[in-house]
């Protein structure tokens, strides 16, 4: 199942022997339940001549295993059923290819038999009659996604604006990860935070998507900056809803991605994210001072209300997307510095700090209590 997971990662087009092939997948859990049970107990009632079938009680074609791995992956995947002979001789020459073989002539040559429980139950025994009832397919669909799942390298969650995005687009679409918390101990060359990001052979910035579907000279996939994540992540789940599907509207929410990735300068400098902290006050102060942060609130302001008058809510394309995870930490800021945004904007920014991917970073943030001199322009420790 794991294999299929990662080969339904790499292309929507899967030749396949055996397609139509019966298989009746049973847990692992409850093979070995069924052993432990057997190896610690005597049942009477079993007829010692009589084979004990563990299997599922689901009977389903590999075509159909192969699409509901694709469905937990958030993929689709058009599954070809290769003939025997062509089977085979694709078999064969997987068998020479250095590293493990995907695909052996024995793989073939089983695939040609199903995989069921014989239709005569009397003929044999089952879980039942061990007193296990055996579980779903559909259970396994948590356990198979976190056997391929990516892992995120984030850093400080009160600090990180740039970690923020992927983590909420990631967690509110349901993208199961493996979290990889970097402190900030320093940005300097030597410090934990730099060296840890060198071993990953990637710009020494967080966050970092490592996808270990993709092998390449023996290491996992690296992927960094979030604009590069955020595309990665669409071709891996295109079905989750990462852009909208409309072509045009799609085309609109990556200009705004990439004004928010690489414009807001003053919003950005002025008032750095830091998400436990009250800093109106300031705010207040910076709003008056600085024509650039006004200019980029109207901007953002602006962008709001245009698309979620053309899209009439709840989010900026309707359904919640990239563009809204990125405006998260956006709406940190207006929040922690006071910033004023008139009655619309207020409520959609309402709409993404209720968000639960949100709620949850918010409270991992302020749960750190770790204070960083240097990410502080406006408090000292003891303030």
């Amino acid at each position: 199942m794991n294999l299929f997971a990662k080969l339904v990662a790499l292309t929507p087009v899967l030749p396949l022997a055996g397609a139509n092939t019966r298989f009746q997948p049973v847990a692992v859990e409850d093979v070995a339940q069924a052993i432990c049970t057997l190896a610690t107990r005597a049942h009477p009632q079993l007829d010692a001549a009589k084979p004990i079938v563990c299997v599922g009680p689901e009977i389903l074609t590999l075509k159909a295993l192969v699409q509901l791995v694709a469905k937990w992956r958030g993929k689709t995947v058009w599954v070809v059923n290769v003939p025997k002979p062509l089977a085979l001789l694709q078999a064969g020459l997987m068998e020479l290819m250095p590293g493990p073989t995907l695909m052996s002539r024995d793989n073939v040559r089983s695939l040609g038999v199903n995989n069921v429980a014989p239709p005569d139950t009397t003929t044999c025994h089952g879980l039942a009659d061990l007193g296990i009832k055996p579980g779903s397919i559909h259970a396994l669909a948590g356990i198979i996604t976190v056997k391929v799942c990516m892992k995120l390298v984030i850093g400080n969650k009160n600090y990180s604006s740039w970690s923020m995005r992927p983590w909420v687009l990631m967690r509110e679409l349901g993208l199961v990860f493996e979290e990889v918390n970097l402190r900030f101990d320093s940005f300097d060359a030597d410090s934990q935070f730099k060296q840890s990001l060198d071993q990953l052979g990637v710009a020494g910035k967080v966050p970092v998507l490592i996808d270990s579907n993709v092998i390449i000279a023996g290491k996992p996939l690296a992927v960094w900056d979030t604009l590069a994540i955020t595309e990665r992540l669409a071709e891996c789940f295109p079905d989750r809803g990462i852009w909208p599907r409309d072509e045009s509207q799609r085309a609109i929410a990556r200009s705004i991605v990439a004004e928010i990735h690489s414009g807001f300068n003053a919003l950005r400098s002025l008032c750095p994210m830091n998400i436990e902290a009250d800093l109106q006050d300031v705010g207040v102060d910076l709003y008056a001072k600085h024509a650039g942060l006004r200019d980029d609130l109207a901007r953002i302001e602006s962008i709001w209300a245009q698309n979620l008058a053309n899209s009439k809510g709840p989010m900026l394309f309707g359904a919640f997307s990239a563009v809204d995870a990125y405006f998260a930490p956006t709406i940190m800021r207006i929040q922690s510095y006071g910033l004023p945004i008139n009655a619309t904007s207020r409520a959609y920014a309402n709409r993404i700090l209720a968000l639960k991917s949100v709620q949850q970073w918010m409270a991992d943030a302020i749960g750190e209590d770790d204070f960083l001199s240097f990410e502080e322009p406006y408090r000292s420790r003891d303030t």
